[in-house]
């Protein structure tokens, strides 16, 4: 036990009883010297240092003590992404109400950056093109008839949205995971509060 290296702690200013907790904590045995040891605190046989051990056992016990704090931190927080138009009234309430509720979030403006391709295939999986082409809107309003009757499915309106974004339903918010429910279409403020609360 740590009884054999005392005398090395207690001349190095180390107290015995703070050095083993540190290991505990790691999940590994209390150190043990079996080997004599020399003047000046080295082992025989390896040459490593009594003080250099020792800090570095405290070393490995401060950031074993400090990891988990950051570590659940990152796994609670989920990332939000909401993806719009800036001058949307809808996307504008859907910010505010998020920020209200002080939820941090990434806001994605089609306008500026485009439809990301890889994103709308998995909305269109997940929610459908249905609810992601926005029928009301004026942008589909403004198409030609041929344009409106070569959406029938899931690949014309990803071509449609990819070349016109603005007849997209907004915001889409993507809420941190990959499951159908946490697309949303559209902004519902009691529909979030329900989500946030769990009953949705």
């Amino acid at each position: 036990d740590h009884r054999a290296i005392e005398p090395q702690l207690q001349a190095l200013g180390h107290h015995p009883h703070t050095v083993e907790p540190q290991v505990d904590v790691l999940g590994v045995q209390p150190l043990a010297v079996v080997e004599p040891v020399t003047e000046g605190f080295g082992y025989d046989t390896t040459g490593v240092h009594v003080s250099l051990l020792c800090s570095f056992v405290v070393m490995l016990g401060n950031i074993v003590a400090h990891r988990p704090c950051g570590m659940m931190a990152g796994m609670n927080k989920s990332t939000i992404t909401l993806y719009g138009i800036r001058n949307c009234d809808s996307v504008k309430n859907a910010r505010q109400w998020l920020t209200g509720q002080q939820l941090e979030h990434r806001f994605h403006d089609f306008k500026l950056h485009g439809v990301p391709a890889p994103q709308l295939a998995h909305w269109l999986e997940t929610v459908g093109w249905q609810q992601l082409v926005n029928r009301q809107g004026t942008t589909w309003r403004k198409l030609d008839e041929a344009s409106k009757s070569a959406v029938v499915d899931a690949t014309s309106a990803r071509a449609l949205m990819l070349a016109n974004p603005s007849v997209i339903k907004r915001p889409v918010v993507e809420w941190g995971g990959t499951a159908a429910r946490d697309i949303t279409v559209g902004f519902n403020a009691e529909l979030w509060l329900a989500r946030l609360n769990g009953k949705n």
